[in-house]
């Protein structure tokens, strides 16, 4: 399944830890439709948080010098192109997440397809420029979506950072290599695979660099999991939600739409999401003082990535 060459991630067995770098990642999404998508189907604009909770990130990047990859869903990008405008003229890079914030397997192939397709066209429209990465929503490229891949190569995307390999209640896929790959797809395309980080302990692929595992846990944990990545020689890949940095965070109108179970879950998931949430930009500012990030495109070269010969790929 999975078609693997030598890790493209750039050598630390000579660097100080604080001197590799490691990709910033951010997936740009609104909290507040994503959950109601999530809890009862019902599409809803992206609210106006996710607009300030995007600037204000980065601003704070700018504040340390770090440039990210920023994975669009293309209603965002539709709703608010200025923010795909003020990152491209910040010096990031901009990637793909999808349109609205379906699970893949929520979607069949060919309404998948569409969603792919119409997200690349919006945030290119927003940007000016041909985007070559993609994130699914929730991590969501694993054995059962694996005809996904087809349809990304198919798409023009060079790269994928979906795959997390570690065994998780939602999201997963623990036989993963956790190093960059190149992956055959069904239709005999190539794809750039570049895993969300895990550390390997005692055989096991450990998550922690980023997202809620940054709000839950003490900053130690991270660290000491960016640590045993860059000992195995791989740079980390860290993820964030630009929501993750706002606090207090109101729960927005609900739509009258909705069911009672629905609103019930929804306020539960919005007090379980926000829990900790006043820690976040601390912890993240003490990471980017003492790690260097930069984008996917930089620190793993993809720009110079050209598809291997079939013969060196192993199965």
């Amino acid at each position: 399944m999975f078609g693997i060459l030598n890790s493209r991630s750039r050598s630390i067995s000579d660097s100080p830890i604080v001197s590799v770098p490691n990709a910033m990642t951010v997936d740009v999404e609104d909290w507040h439709n994503a959950t109601i998508l999530q809890v009862s189907g019902y599409v809803t604009p992206p609210t106006d948080a996710v607009r300030k909770n995007t600037e204000r990130l980065c601003a704070l990047f700018e504040d340390y010098g770090v440039r990210a990859t920023w994975f669009f869903l293309g209603e965002v990008a539709q709703a608010f192109p200025q923010l795909v405008q003020m990152v491209v003229k910040a010096g990031h890079e901009v990637g793909v997440h999808g349109y609205h914030h379906h699970q893949i397997q929520a979607l069949s192939l060919k309404d998948y397809r569409a969603s792919v397709i119409r997200a690349k066209e919006t945030v290119e429209e927003a940007g000016g420029f041909k985007v070559v990465g993609y994130r699914a929503v929730d991590f969501g490229i694993n054995q059962k979506s694996w005809s996904a891949l087809d349809m990304l190569a198919e798409a023009g995307f060079k790269y994928d950072s979906s795959i997390f390999p570690f065994a998780g209640p939602r999201y997963g896929m623990p036989n993963a290599p956790v190093g960059p790959h190149w992956i055959t797809t069904n239709n005999g395309s190539y794809i750039y695979e570049i895993p969300v980080s895990v550390a390997t302990i005692f055989g096991a692929g450990i998550p922690g660099t980023g997202g809620g595992y940054l709000r839950h846990f003490p900053l130690l944990f991270t660290q000491v999991l960016m640590r045993r990545i860059h000992a195995e020689g791989r740079a980390a890949v860290f993820y964030m939600h630009p929501c993750e940095i706002q606090f207090p965070d109101p729960l927005v109108s609900v739509p009258v739409e909705l069911k009672h179970e629905h609103v019930k879950e929804l306020r539960m998931l919005h007090k379980s999401e926000t829990w900790n949430r006043q820690h976040t930009e601390r912890k993240l500012r003490h990471l980017l003082r003492e790690y260097k990030f930069g984008t996917i495109q930089s620190v793993f070269g993809v720009d110079g990535l050209e598809p291997p010969v079939r013969e060196q790929i192993i199965r």
